[in-house]
């Protein structure tokens, strides 16, 4: 039987990997992807630039939910920490958001719309968060460093 684009198979550090290419379907307006972070229930969530900004999908790729429309103005990095909250660089409004796994914001680091030269934030990237509990942000494109909240 022959390898389609649909059946194609990976070898990823010694896993074996089936390529899904029509993973997460749902009746959205299309967009463009910015990128992925997967939360410990297995869910994907799907950084968007369009709305909605997240889209959540089942890991068997069912729309879960979305969230994040008129509270994220440039979705650029995401990333899920250990307690599932959703850390959302949110470029150029200058801000990292941090959502609920379920889409309740329950912070923002930054001004709003306001970059700053040398210190937070002048268009964040991309935000993660140690085990020990500090966060480390990406202010790559103006300040080009990284800031470190203890």
């Amino acid at each position: 039987m022959g390898e389609t684009p649909e059946t194609a198979q990976v070898v990823l550090g010694g896993w074996l990997y089936t390529v899904e290419r029509f993973f997460g379907h749902a009746s959205l307006e299309p967009a463009q992807i910015s990128q992925v972070a997967v939360d410990s229930r297995g869910y994907v969530h799907v950084l968007r630039r369009g709305a909605p900004p997240v889209a959540v999908y089942t890991p068997q790729g069912e729309f879960a939910y979305s969230f994040g429309a008129g509270e994220i103005f440039d979705s650029h990095g995401i990333s899920i920490d250990a307690s599932d909250r959703v850390w959302i660089a949110d470029r150029d409004a200058h801000q990292i958001l941090v959502f609920s796994r379920e889409g309740a914001l329950s912070q923002a680091l930054g001004a709003r719309h306001a970059p700053r030269w040398n210190e937070p934030f002048n268009h964040p990237t991309r935000a993660a968060v140690a085990p020990d509990g500090e966060i480390y942000v990406a202010d790559g494109y103006g300040n080009a460093r990284v800031h470190r909240f203890a």
